[in-house]
């Protein structure tokens, strides 16, 4: 389950739990995992101060995820002989008109997708290996092994020792005429 940077988890919780109680369309499979999920990260977190603000409301929330924990059809909804005592949570969980506004927000909505294949990582390859001076700098040695053409230093100094040969050619001459 990828949730998207910078969302709440505990507001993603409670708009998908007031999404079970409150809609008529129900959780889609997406949401039913993502609850279950949600609910296991957030029962883990370390922080005393988040553990002493919403320990009783996943207390209480573990209760709705029994209830629905063995459905098979999707989307869930909540029977109509399942009661759910909404006082228990201490105003911790969104009334009606809560939930209609939070629905409301698109960004909530899709914080979230199901990835089946999130266990396997991909498998980098490594960095060619350059010689060179500097971040920006990508060297100028060349693989050898691909192109056997010489680098630009080499053919500078080749054509550079030609000139000085010539040159010294042309002075040795000029001396003995």
């Amino acid at each position: 389950m990828l949730i998207k940077k910078g969302t709440s988890r505990i507001t993603l919780l409670r708009f998908l739990l007031a999404k079970l109680v409150y809609s008529m369309e129900g959780l889609s499979i997406e949401e039913f995992l993502c609850v279950f999920h949600l609910y296991y990260d957030l029962t883990e977190m370390s922080d005393p101060l988040f553990n002493a603000k919403w320990k009783s409301f996943l207390e209480g929330v573990k209760d709705i995820l029994d209830d629905i924990s063995g459905e098979k059809e999707f989307p869930v909804q909540i029977q109509q002989d399942v009661q759910i005592n909404l006082d228990f949570f201490e105003g911790k969980f969104p009334t009606k008109r809560e939930f209609f506004g939070l629905s409301g927000q698109r960004d909530l909505r899709r914080s979230f997708r199901l990835v089946l294949n999130d266990t396997l990582v991909p498998q980098k390859k490594p960095l060619v290996r350059y010689i060179g001076v500097g971040y920006k700098d990508k060297g100028t040695r060349r693989n050898l092994a691909e192109d056997g053409s010489p680098g630009w230093k080499e053919i500078g100094t080749y054509f550079s020792n030609l000139e000085r040969e010539a040159e010294e050619l042309d002075s040795s001459i000029s001396e003995t005429l």
